[in-house]
């Protein structure tokens, strides 16, 4: 993850699939977003401050592996961070500028 396309985030840790765990639950309120991995490659982005829920819908409805959590002070910093991700990434499950990126 490169942290000039991230923007200054607070805090940067990586987690697997099994590990979205009700201990997840001890973060709610904060400022996340979020990137899916499988195979190295980004195939989702995401912002959100509940962060158990938001992983444990996508761990059933998404193919991934990984999850790299970035950590933000303020809702718009991370929003600004989300946008800047995606259009650098252009995820394939993401929708962007109402198209889907193939």
């Amino acid at each position: 993850m490169n942290k000039s396309k991230a923007g200054a985030y607070m805090l940067y840790a990586i987690i697997g699939r099994t590990d979205i765990t009700y201990k997840l639950s001890q973060v709610r309120g904060r400022h996340f977003v979020y990137v899916l991995k499988k195979d190295g490659t980004p195939v989702y982005i995401g912002r959100t401050r509940d962060l158990l829920h938001r992983l444990y819908y996508h761990k059933y409805r998404k193919d991934f592996e990984d999850i790299h959590l970035l950590e933000y002070d303020k809702y718009e910093t991370s929003k600004r961070a989300e946008r800047r991700l995606i259009r650098y990434y252009k995820p394939e499950m993401n929708i962007y500028r109402g198209a889907k990126h193939n």
